[in-house]
């Protein structure tokens, strides 16, 4: 698929031509899957641009950042021979926590846009919900001694949890029954 203008990138082009949304949105996958997570993401805000309710694409968005910021934040932390306690590794150096904050605020920040938009958008996407928690907890790893942000996030981090859990009930099939449960199929949890 050829770069797209935003010119190009209209409704208009998907009422002559309706397969190019779904070119788009395998573009985006082709470069997820060759981990080339820049270059996914801009596919996805190109479906958004055409499709701006379309849930999936925020929440691919959201994954992709938190992606990062966990490998981030899994090399930042070997540098001091921790490994991720995921309640905001506390006992990590300051200037280690300092620069995870540099490397991960814009990621982190991007991530809980995308996926409460992708939430406010579907209500019950429980996987968008799992990874607001997961973004949650990148967020908490900022505290750097700060107790009351650390309680803050962890608080959130728990609250999507249980809001999580809640909704892939409300959506999961019925015992017995198999099918995919997570949408279309494009992101990064498993489906069964």
């Amino acid at each position: 698929v050829s770069d797209w203008s935003s010119d190009v990138c209209s409704s208009d082009l998907l009422k002559i031509h309706p397969i190019e949304l779904s070119a788009i949105k395998q573009e985006a996958t082709i470069y997820r899957n060759i981990q080339r997570y820049d270059e996914a993401k801009r596919w996805e805000q190109r479906v958004i641009t055409i499709e701006p309710n379309d849930a999936e694409a925020f929440y691919l968005i959201g994954t992709i950042d938190w992606g990062q910021a966990y490998k981030n934040t899994v090399e930042i932390l070997s540098t001091e021979g921790l490994k991720d306690d995921r309640m905001g590794n506390v006992k990590l150096s300051y200037g280690a926590c300092e620069k995870m904050h540099e490397e991960n605020a814009d990621l982190v920040d991007d991530g809980i846009a995308n996926l409460t938009r992708a939430i406010e958008l579907n209500p019950n996407y429980s996987d968008a919900m799992q990874y607001l928690q997961l973004t949650y907890e990148r967020h908490a790893d900022f505290a750097c001694g700060d107790a009351a942000a650390l309680s803050a996030d962890l608080k959130l981090v728990d609250e999507w949890n249980t809001k999580a859990m809640a909704a892939h009930t409300i959506s999961a099939p019925p015992a017995g029954v198999m099918g995919r449960t997570c949408g279309e199929g494009r992101g990064l949890v498993s489906c069964q």
